[in-house]
């Protein structure tokens, strides 16, 4: 049974603490946050349960062999790396880091003590998400032409970072996990309504480029009238809608497409387009909650040594992405090459 520690009960942590007590194969060792308020409603739901408002006095107390942490993105860095020093295996919410340079050192730093370290990218675990890639991968769509995302609500409001650094981590993981790759080049564009001064975007649209033409096109707002998880692929053969808030048919196929149609066939570039339209399929996709099948992957990747799905190199790809978009938001939209943050 592997000991967890959990750092970090305040919006997200909850829900660790919660599947870490279900998972039979994992013991919660402890949980450690700085609000007394928070410990507060934890210690009514798990009186069993060592609390600490000291992380390293929880370490030295508790012994865990691995922490999950879900504090605030700018201290990622420093607590990852805190944790990585003391041969813990380490789960940590996205961001793992503020820049791909932080990113690159924890990583080296976990791969150079053998120590399993992994982003919580969770939609990744998704059953839906890794059935679009399987279409991806299987050719069903066909040729992929191009995606689009929505990641909108209203709340929860940041202070500490923008919508894209919140939101556009999961649209940025999942599009890099459907290619395959890594994109081009990406453009940005920020809007500040409520944090003007502190200049923090409410509004982003993003575009990413990737190889073979493809692009995505980004929405993610803290400000809108609905909760909005939507992606589509459009490709050349069928086209494909994922619909996160949708838990019955998360996902829907559509048997569309365009097709050229010669008007006469003795003259080869005299054509027209027309509209093939055939059934939508609604595939069965049993959905487990994907954070539950998160942790379970991080407990069999500390048992095994494998690597994680979403280990650092995945997490710093992911990071160098955002990267590139804030300096294209920064210059109202300029096309960024990804080539400049990798050098």
């Amino acid at each position: 049974m592997i000991k967890l520690a959990v750092l970090g009960v305040g919006y997200w942590g909850p829900n660790l603490v919660r599947n870490v007590k279900e998972l039979p194969e994992a013991h919660l060792a402890g949980i450690c946050d700085l609000s007394p308020i928070a410990l507060k409603h934890i210690r009514e739901k798990y009186p069993d349960v060592p609390l600490f408002t000291n992380f390293k006095q929880m370490i030295k107390k508790t012994h865990p062999d691995a922490v999950l942490i879900a504090t605030p993105a700018h201290t990622h860095f420093s607590l990852v790396k805190n944790a990585l020093h003391q041969n813990l295996h380490v789960l940590v919410e996205k961001p793992l880091a503020m820049n791909s340079r932080q990113a690159r050192e924890l990583t080296r730093l976990a791969e150079n003590r053998n120590l399993t370290l992994m982003a919580g990218h969770t939609f990744l675990y998704s059953n839906p998400v890794r059935e679009v890639r399987k279409y991806i991968e299987a050719q069903e769509l066909g040729d992929l032409f191009y995606c689009y995302s929505q990641r909108t609500s209203l709340g929860q409001i940041r202070s500490d970072i923008d919508a894209l650094w919140n939101l556009g981590p999961h649209d940025v993981s999942i599009l890099n996990y459907w290619t395959g790759t890594m994109p081009t080049r990406v453009s940005a564009w920020g809007f500040c309504y409520l944090n003007k001064k502190q200049q923090i975007s409410d509004v982003v649209f993003g575009k990413i480029e990737y190889p073979g033409g493809i692009s995505a096109h980004l929405h993610l707002s803290w400000l809108d009238p609905q909760k909005v998880r939507r992606m589509v692929v459009v490709g050349s053969k069928k086209m494909l809608v994922y619909n996160d808030m949708d838990t019955e048919k998360p996902i829907q196929i559509y048997d569309k497409r365009a097709e050229k149609e010669k008007i006469d066939p003795t003259d080869p570039l005299h054509h027209r387009f027309g509209i093939k339209s055939g059934n939508i399929s609604l595939p069965k996709i049993p959905c487990p909650e994907p954070l539950r099948e998160e942790i379970a992957h991080f407990i069999s990747c500390i048992k095994s040594g494998d690597q994680p799905l979403t280990d650092g190199r995945h997490a710093t790809d992911v990071i160098i992405v955002l990267e590139a978009m804030s300096r294209s938001l920064k210059k109202d939209g300029k096309p960024i090459e990804i080539k400049e943050i990798f050098t």
